[in-house]
Order: C-alpha cells, then sequence, then structure tokens
C-alpha cells in the first residue's frame, strides 16, 4: 500500500507531522480523523518525488492575468449549473500552465475529499494571493460564490494594471537616472583631466581656482587612480 506524508494540526493545537500507510486519500484522511488529527497537507510518496525533481518547475510564478482568467472561467462555470468538482476537473485539463493545472488539480483533490474551496485554495499561497482566498471564503459562506469569484478576477487584473503602471512611472526616472551618472562620471574621468593644463595656468598666474572647481578636480584624480 501507499505510504503518504501527512501534516495534521492535533486537538492541542499543535501540528504534527508523519507518514501514514493506506490504500488512498480517503482511508489516509479516515485514519487521521480517526486518531484526533486535522489533516492540513496529504501527499503521497511519488507526489513528493515528483516535486522535488523538478523543483524549478514548482517556483515557475503564475501570471495574475491567467490566474484572473481562471478565477473568471471558474465563476461562469458555476453560473452555468456545472458542479464545483467538474469544473475544477475542466479548469485543471485546459490550464494553459504546467503549473496551474497541477495546482487545481490539487484543488479538486482537496475539495473532494471534502476541503472547503478556500481552505484548498490557502494550502497554495504562493499561487493565489489571501485577500481572494478570504473574497472566496466570504462568498462561500454567503452563497455568493460566483460574484465572489468575479471580484477576484477583477482585483488580480486591477492589481497587476496598477503594478505595471508602478514599474512604467519608475522605469523613466531610473533610465534617467543612470544615463546621467554615466554621463557625469564620464566628464569627470574623461573631460576634466583635459583642462588640467588651463587649470595649472591659471593657479601660477595667482587667479586661483573656485572651491567647486578644486573639488571637481579631486574627485576627478580620486577617480583615475583608485576607480
Amino acid at each position: 500500500m501507499p505510504e503518504f506524508a501527512y501534516t495534521a494540526r492535533a486537538a492541542s493545537g499543535k501540528n504534527e507531522a508523519g507518514t501514514i500507510t493506506a490504500s488512498g486519500r480517503k482511508e489516509a484522511l479516515r485514519a487521521l480523523t480517526d486518531r484526533a488529527l486535522f489533516p492540513l497537507q496529504l501527499t503521497d510518496g511519488e507526489s513528493q518525488v515528483s516535486a522535488s525533481r523538478f523543483t524549478l518547475k514548482w517556483r515557475q510564478r503564475i501570471k495574475p492575468e491567467v490566474l484572473a482568467d481562471t478565477f473568471t472561467q471558474l465563476s461562469d462555470l458555476l453560473e452555468n449549473g456545472v458542479p464545483l468538482l467538474d469544473s475544477l476537473q475542466i479548469l485543471a485539463q485546459q490550464a494553459a500552465e504546467p503549473r496551474l493545472a497541477e495546482v487545481v488539480k490539487q484543488v479538486h483533490d482537496q475539495v473532494a475529499d471534502g476541503t472547503n474551496l478556500d481552505a484548498a485554495l490557502a494550502h497554495f499561497p504562493d499561487v493565489f494571493p489571501g485577500l481572494a482566498v478570504s473574497m472566496v471564503r466570504a462568498g462561500l459562506e454567503g452563497a455568493f460564490l460566483e460574484e465572489a469569484l468575479q471580484r477576484v478576477a477583477s482585483f488580480l487584473r486591477k492589481q497587476d494594471a496598477l503594478r505595471a503602471q508602478v514599474v512604467g512611472a519608475l522605469t523613466y526616472p531610473l533610465i534617467l537616472a543612470v544615463g546621467g551618472l554615466g554621463v557625469t562620471l564620464f566628464l569627470v574621468v574623461f573631460i576634466v583631466p583635459m583642462f588640467q593644463g588651463f587649470f595649472d595656468r591659471l593657479e601660477r598666474t595667482g587667479t586661483g581656482l573656485p572651491l567647486v572647481t578644486l573639488l571637481l578636480l579631486g574627485l576627478s584624480h580620486f577617480l583615475l587612480r583608485y576607480g
């Protein structure tokens, strides 16, 4: 029989981790419940091996627009009378990204084992934001899940648009700052030394140099020697 690795919460409130042998996920969950343990995560050995082999794949970031489209599609399926488990299965099969397909499949399996949708989503905090999970929970409790999913999709799209605006707003000043620094270094290192003879003649005539010019020459000599 396969062996499952679990993380569960005991009656004392502490989390416990270990392994349990069972013929399937449902039997493993039932055995944990009989031990007065509330399962938080249950993974078979094969899944653990594949996860360890494809660590880089699991770390792949899912784009917000793809996640928003997934929530929108789930809402549309539920509004058209498709059961939640069937909807999740359809989304897992049609997912554009392999990681998203695997995550939705695991959410489907957890919901099939009796876990609420919000709790299943909360198991993947690197994919589903906390606010999205809270909105789904509110939709389940208030019986307006379809509307909550649409709001989550709208929130993700607006958040992604805001992030793009912030990045766009910061890109131009950053380019100017880098370009200005580069031009300044070029002038100080290559152009200012060309006037060294002129500055020396001014000093020999007793005219002297302004403090700013002396500082500029000192900076140029320092960069030429140590830069």
